[in-house]
C-alpha cells in the first residue's frame, strides 16, 4: 500500500471525496477481545 489515510467518518467532505477507494476497518473492544471488520466499497481492497 502506496498511502494511507486514516480518518474517522462522518467527516462529509472527506467521505464523499476518499469513500469509493476506501477500505475500512472498523475495531470493536469486548470485554478481552478485540471484533475486527473489513469492508469496501471497491472490490480491489477485497478478495
Amino acid at each position: 500500500m502506496n498511502n494511507c489515510l486514516l480518518i474517522e467518518w462522518p467527516l462529509e467532505d472527506l467521505k464523499k471525496r476518499y469513500l469509493p477507494d476506501a477500505m475500512l476497518i472498523k475495531i470493536n473492544i469486548k470485554e478481552q477481545s478485540r471484533i475486527i471488520e473489513i469492508s469496501s466499497p471497491n472490490p480491489k481492497w477485497l478478495p
